[in-house]
């Protein structure tokens, strides 16, 4: 059994269904992992026979899912999810990378702002564009509702080790893990609030305004007033309620 699972762990496919939240096609995890078909339809098989996947067919369709009911095999997904990445080097973080290059590349992966495409910006990988984007976003409300939105439609796809390295760098891993727990809350998927809590800075006390706006009393009072269970948890004075994000949601997920 250890020999076969370690030769799936040689393969991109391992960790990529580690970090799978919905249920993906063979043909989906095969272009998401750049493997063959043939390839991925057998470790997949494999995996399923050693208790690591479940699968499900609708139609003529199958689907994998990782099987997270057995105590073992969930522990065994969380220590790869945790695992650092090999390219935590420099290399995949460009320089003299821009805001406007940041905000380019969110509305690539489906942030609804009013930004110009035609001129295109350097372009980032998404967990540098979504690591990056978080100080952005706290300077910008309208681009803050867009988080939630943006980590629950790729989370499946992310490398997290590498986006939680970009948001550690920017000084934001506590505003990465306030919008997983919204985006957990508004799909009501666990694996978001679960990976959530693991960024949760116990040692912190004192709440702090999200936004980096001049304070003034008519703000903090205003944050206050509007702040919620989830930006109380992380310790965030927000001047945006729970309603702003879940219209923005239910408009544009799906």
């Amino acid at each position: 059994m250890l020999t076969d699972l370690l030769a799936c762990s040689q393969k991109h496919l391992l960790p990529l269904v580690a970090g799978m939240s919905r249920p993906l096609s063979v043909s989906e995890l095969s272009r998401l992992a750049e493997m063959p078909y043939s390839t991925t339809h057998a470790t997949l098989n494999k995996l399923s026979a050693l208790g690591f996947v479940e699968s499900k067919r609708k139609g003529k369709t199958v689907t994998f899912l990782p099987n997270r009911r057995n105590d073992v095999v969930r522990r065994f997904f969380d220590l790869l999810e945790d695992e650092k990445p090999s390219h935590d080097s420099e290399d995949f973080y460009p320089e003299n990378v821009t805001d406007d290059d940041v905000e380019w590349n969110l509305v690539g992966l489906g942030a609804p702002l009013a930004v110009d495409q035609t001129n295109q910006g350097k372009r980032l990988p998404p967990e540098v564009a979504l690591g990056l984007g978080l100080h952005l976003s706290r300077k910008r409300p309208s681009l803050a509702r867009t988080f939630p939105l943006l980590l629950a439609k790729h989370w499946a796809h992310l490398n997290r080790p590498r986006l939680c390295h970009v948001a550690r760098k920017e000084g934001e891993l506590q505003a990465l893990g306030f919008y997983l727990d919204v985006a957990g809350l508004l799909t009501r998927r666990r694996t978001l609030g679960t990976f959530a809590d693991k960024l949760l800075d116990h040692r912190r006390r004192k709440e702090e305004l999200f936004f980096s706006t001049p304070e003034n009393k008519y703000s903090r009072r205003l944050a206050q007033k509007r702040r919620n269970t989830l930006s109380r948890k992380w310790h965030f004075l927000l001047n945006l309620d729970m309603q702003a994000f879940r219209s923005l949601f239910e408009k544009f997920y799906g």
